[in-house]
């Protein structure tokens, strides 16, 4: 008996992945507005608020991926360089 051995994924699609995220950005963004125009038939206070709570979600993710991914300062100390060398 042999066995065959393959890299995953067995199976492969066109898609990419930029492709799949901005389907999934179009449907959160459909679901937003519904959810929007639902708090506005309510009341115009709880539609102002949903929009700003998306502004605040949004502005808060920018600043903590513009801090995640800025490069480290140059006198940083890298944990590796804290252990001791006996």
């Amino acid at each position: 008996m042999s066995l065959k051995m393959n890299d995953a994924p067995y199976q492969r699609s066109p898609r990419t992945t930029f492709r799949i995220m901005m389907e999934l950005t179009a449907a959160l963004l459909i679901v937003w507005l519904a959810a929007v125009i639902y708090n506005f038939t309510l009341d115009a206070e709880f539609g102002v608020k949903a929009i700003l709570l998306m502004v605040v979600a949004l502005v808060a993710t920018a600043a903590i991926s513009t801090v995640a991914t800025s490069p480290a300062p140059t006198g940083a100390v890298c944990s590796s360089s804290l252990s001791s060398s006996s």
